[in-house]
């Protein structure tokens, strides 16, 4: 989490462009092979060793809400930022590449790393 916080919430001056190594293919592709050999990893050690011993429903419950508490709320920023840049700071429905002084560049961004935090749905749901 402290590192997704760290490359998600930088400047909003410094929103990071096409030149980022994160936006290479190499980072969703290496994040995406790691999270897909991860869930059969994960499926097999909850049922050999953690619903053993662990009420996991119970275990996960604070967990859960909190992530889901989380997600709804920065959610909820980014829409209400992204409205404010249509409606307030000028930015054109239907974007251009070079308008970027309204902060819809930063709402994308940060869409765009959210998602990666999104995994943990799924590792929530094997894990239930």
């Amino acid at each position: 989490m402290g590192i997704w916080g760290k490359l998600t919430f930088v400047p909003e001056t410094e929103t990071p462009s096409v030149d980022v190594p994160l936006h290479s293919y190499r980072t969703p592709l290496s994040l995406t092979v790691g999270y897909l050999i991860s869930l059969p990893i994960l499926h097999l050690f909850t049922q050999r060793v953690l619903a053993k011993h662990f009420d996991l429903k119970a275990l996960l419950f604070e967990s859960m809400v909190l992530y889901n508490v989380a997600q709804v709320f920065l959610n909820g920023w980014m829409v209400y930022r992204f409205l404010d840049s249509l409606i307030n700071r000028g930015h054109p429905f239907v974007g251009d590449i070079s308008t970027v002084s309204t902060g819809t560049a930063y709402v994308v961004w940060v869409h765009y790393c959210d998602k990666y935090l999104e995994f943990f749905d799924t590792y929530f749901m094997v894990l239930r």
